[in-house]
């Protein structure tokens, strides 16, 4: 009797930190979004009638084996009886350290849920937020150095060429505007230091002189965005973002086709 007690006993604590340990690597792996807490929950739960089979099984066995034959009602049934109620209460212990934990994980760190389509966008590569403010900053220099073509240039095509930057750039950028809205980006509100510089420069030269500067800036700024919207292209999941895209690569291919033109004359 001693020994199926022992026995029991052993199979309740394995059974245990067993589930403990399974537990909590399920709840790890649901909290890095690799597994749904609901699932790993299933799992847990489905796997005690399991565990509760194997413990009546093993007590019964060991009590057979220890002199009791098979139906004898000198049999001790009160011990898979009793350890399997033991079991049960340990397996409610169990699924409340579950729950509990996983709870607890979403109420501590809630921004899991809502990061989850930044994650999905980090494993292709693309991140909507990092393009809304380069298409942004894109924009902003266009129309910054399409004005300062206007007044610096000498040739009617870089005035006229300069003339058609702020135009189309300022509807693109008004295009980008709502999509930013709906996704909840933050669009930039100046041109950042790298592009000012360029702005700056340019702005210091006159005549022949910065319609060379101006063409080449355009061919090269020209073929450095539409790579970018290419990537993007390739790889954002956003609906209005893809359409914005879409909508938005031919007309900048134009422009390096007129930018080529310009920097050729």
């Amino acid at each position: 009797m001693l020994a199926i007690g022992k026995r029991c006993y052993r199979i309740i604590m394995f059974n245990f930190w067993g589930t403990i340990l399974v537990d909590t690597a399920g709840i790890g792996v649901a909290f890095f979004g690799l597994l749904a807490p609901i699932i790993s929950a299933l799992i847990h739960v489905g796997s005690e009638p399991r565990q509760k089979n194997r413990l009546t099984l093993e007590v019964l066995t060991h009590a057979s084996g220890a002199g009791f034959p098979s139906g004898s009602s000198d049999a001790p049934l009160e011990i898979p009886i009793r350890c399997g109620t033991g079991l049960r209460s340990l397996s409610v212990m169990k699924t409340n350290i579950l729950l509990g934990t996983a709870c607890a994980v979403l109420l501590v760190f809630p921004w899991r849920a809502s990061a989850a389509p930044k994650k999905a966008s980090s494993r292709t590569g693309f991140d909507p937020a990092t393009f809304v403010q380069d298409a942004a900053n894109i924009n902003m220099t266009e129309i910054q150095l399409g004005k300062v073509a206007q007044e610096k240039g000498q040739s009617e095509g870089v005035k006229s060429f300069g003339d058609r930057m702020v135009r189309d750039h300022t509807k693109i950028n008004d295009q980008l505007k709502p999509v930013a809205q709906e996704l909840n980006l933050q669009m930039p509100e100046a041109v950042n230091a790298e592009n000012q510089a360029l702005i700056d420069k340019l702005s210091k030269l006159s005549g022949a002189e910065f319609d060379k500067a101006y063409a080449n800036a355009m061919v090269s700024g020209h073929k450095g965005a539409i790579k970018e919207f290419e990537n993007a292209q390739a790889k954002a999941t956003q609906p209005q973002l893809k359409k914005f895209i879409d909508d938005t690569l031919p007309m900048l291919r134009e422009h390096l086709e007129l930018a080529k033109q310009i920097k050729g004359s």
